[in-house]
This record gives C-alpha cells, sequence and structure tokens, in this order.
C-alpha cells in the first residue's frame, strides 16, 4: 500500500485515492488499518445470490511531502 501512495503523489500528483468495495468480506476493516477512511455507504446497492450488500465508498487522502518540503 505504500508503493501504492507514493507512485499516487510523485508519479502522478494525486491529493487522494478512491475505491469502492462490497460489504459482508472484512474489507472495510482491511482498508481502515491501511488508512482508509469511509465517505459513503449505498446500502443494498449490490444483489447477489447469497443477499443483498451494501457497496462502500472509500478515499485515502495522500500526504503531499513534496509540497511541505519546498516552502520558501
Amino acid at each position: 500500500m505504500t508503493e501504492v501512495a507514493r507512485a499516487a503523489t510523485e508519479e502522478f500528483a494525486l491529493e487522494q485515492l478512491h475505491l469502492d468495495l462490497r460489504s459482508g468480506m472484512g474489507l472495510e476493516d482491511f482498508y481502515q488499518s491501511c488508512g482508509w477512511k469511509e465517505i459513503g455507504r449505498w446500502p443494498a446497492a449490490l444483489r447477489l445470490p447469497e443477499g443483498d450488500r451494501d457497496e462502500v465508498l472509500m478515499a485515502l487522502i495522500l500526504n503531499r511531502a513534496s509540497e511541505a518540503t519546498t516552502t520558501a
């Protein structure tokens, strides 16, 4: 996950990343442990054979370390 954040900031000049995932698989906890924050949820948005699941929207705010070190 560190390499993803580095590439996003250094190579693409991004300030944040977004992802969406299916609830009920433990992914929310995994991504939260990596610094991602839940920013939205669509209840029962995904219809699956085993039942409806929420679609969870998450964001990772990236450090802009290069901006912090380039102050004149």
